[in-house]
């Protein structure tokens, strides 16, 4: 063979390679708390140990797959953020201990210290810890063609990133963001540490059963499904975003035909927040309490809020 046809045939093998490789990029992440390795690739025949690894070792968009093996997983709370993820499981119901389920950051990331006058603009935000294709909400930046909205960033250095948004109108000089997160549930789950929709979306919440609680602000959401819980456990609503707004109840929230054990209306945020029913609703597990935080309300909607339990109270009333 000439070096002609040797180079030729090398070129054939590296292609086909490369394409195999694109072609077969793996799409589904095994997680088993038995036969698993957090060393493993999380393939169906080497199977990752926990959700945490699995999640760090998958790109958004991705599968993760859990095993119900009967023995109950003991990880930390498992947070999706900046990224979108299906959840499904085999063989029933996997069931986490320990873990909270976090839908979008938990607290907003570094504070963003400028916003060019560019298009794309491009966001300094020292150590802000993204990777390009993240989801970000950015507010307080006080550029209507920026704030309170959504973005696909494309990071550029460990301290900037840019938006896709034409902002030679003029630059800023402050400003926060928060990661989003979204994921869909296809089988049943459960995690006794609680849910926290931070910011983004579930879809699925009827394949969730709960412990512990749930919180929710102005930012999260569930899409669709109903949510199930282990007993009649506390809600809290926040908002977390500079402004006065209105969180409507949804799949989070109990039907009148079961019950939330509490319900508090916060506001990390100081700014004063409506809590607005979407249908009628019950609270009450023998001692309830009904707090929001002074200046905060509760629009009933034309819906009912029956309060069941021998001894309540309601603190820091607003307009109940």
């Amino acid at each position: 063979m000439n070096l002609k046809k040797l180079l030729k045939v090398v070129f054939v093998f590296v292609l086909l390679t490369f394409i195999g490789s694109t072609a077969f990029a793996q799409t589904t992440f095994f997680v088993n708390n038995q036969s698993g390795d957090d060393a493993n690739p999380g393939t169906a025949l080497l199977p990752k140990k926990s959700v945490g690894s699995a999640l760090i070792a998958a790109p958004s968009g991705s599968v993760i797959s859990v095993a119900n093996t009967g023995v109950n997983y003991t990880e930390g709370n498992i947070a999706i953020s900046g990224k979108t993820y299906t959840f499904e499981s085999s063989s029933g119901t996997p069931v986490f201990v320990n873990a909270a389920f976090d839908v979008g950051g938990a607290a907003a990331g570094p504070a963003i210290t400028a916003v060019s006058a560019a298009n794309p603009a491009i966001v300094t935000a020292a150590g802000h810890g993204l990777v390009s294709g993240d989801v970000v909400y950015i507010y307080g930046t006080g550029d209507a063609s920026v704030d309170n909205q959504y973005w696909i960033v494309n990071v550029l250095s460990a301290n900037t990133f840019s938006i896709p948004v034409d902002n030679t109108d003029g630059a800023e000089v402050a400003g926060t963001f928060r990661t989003k997160g979204a994921v869909t549930f296809t089988t049943p789950f459960q995690f006794n540490g609680g849910l926290n929709l931070y910011a983004g979306t579930l879809a699925g919440g009827n394949q969730v059963t709960v412990g512990t609680g749930v919180y929710r602000t102005e930012l999260g959401s569930i899409t669709a499904g109903q949510l199930n819980y282990t007993a009649a456990l506390p809600f809290t609503y926040d908002d977390v975003v500079t402004g006065a707004s209105t969180i409507t109840t949804g799949f989070e929230l109990p039907v009148v035909t079961n019950r939330a054990g509490a319900l508090n209306v916060n506001s990390t945020s100081g700014s004063v927040l409506t809590l607005k029913l979407d249908q009628n609703r019950t609270v009450g597990n023998g001692n309830t309490v009904i707090t929001t935080v002074v200046g905060n309300l509760i629009d009933l909607n034309a819906f009912t809020l029956d309060v069941v339990g021998r001894n309540w109270l309601i603190r820091n009333r607003g307009d109940h």
